[in-house]
């Protein structure tokens, strides 16, 4: 039985060498490759598995447009293992992560889309950031979805100001 593992074991690391070449027979130039070929690759999740690390989990809107009338986190600040409920008030500065300044990072008054993200559960484990989030209150009142382009120039609804390209 042993012998068979350590067989399959050595058929399997020839197979994995054989597999460190290019399709034209040269070994691989750079040493990323070779160590991804040869399993000795470090990837982020790899360096995560052995190390205490906070969780993340997202409140999204069920709305494809709404005005977000209210909303409270307070129970789930106060649950177990939550660090930090995160909304649109408790960014400093601007509560925006787009290039051009065109994407909030929080919804604050309004949503835009179905899934906009108005709040960030910060926890020590997946479990308890989404048991927070089944707690943080938000009421919206629904609005109609601007679906077509004629309702989006009636509604006079842009992503943001034109962007012009100009030489000198």
């Amino acid at each position: 039985m042993a012998g068979q593992l350590i067989k399959s074991k050595l058929r399997a690391s020839r197979v994995w060498r054989l597999a460190c070449y290019e399709t034209d027979g040269s070994r691989f130039a750079s040493r990323e490759r070779a160590q991804a070929c040869h399993r000795e690759a470090i990837y982020t999740d790899d360096q995560t598995l052995t190390k205490r690390m906070l969780e993340v989990w997202p409140v999204c809107s069920p709305h494809a447009r709404a005005r977000i009338l209210r909303r409270d986190a307070t129970t789930a600040r106060e649950m177990a293992g939550i660090k930090a409920v995160l909304m649109a008030d408790d960014v400093p500065g601007l509560n925006d992560v787009g290039t051009k300044h065109d994407e909030m990072l929080f919804a604050r008054d309004d949503v835009f889309y179905h899934g906009q993200i108005v709040a960030l559960i910060v926890g020590e484990s997946q479990e308890a950031c989404r048991a927070a989030a089944d707690k943080v209150v938000i009421k919206y009142e629904s609005l109609p979805p601007i679906l077509t382009l004629a309702q989006a120039i009636a509604a006079a609804s842009f992503h943001n100001e034109p962007n012009f390209i100009r030489r000198g």
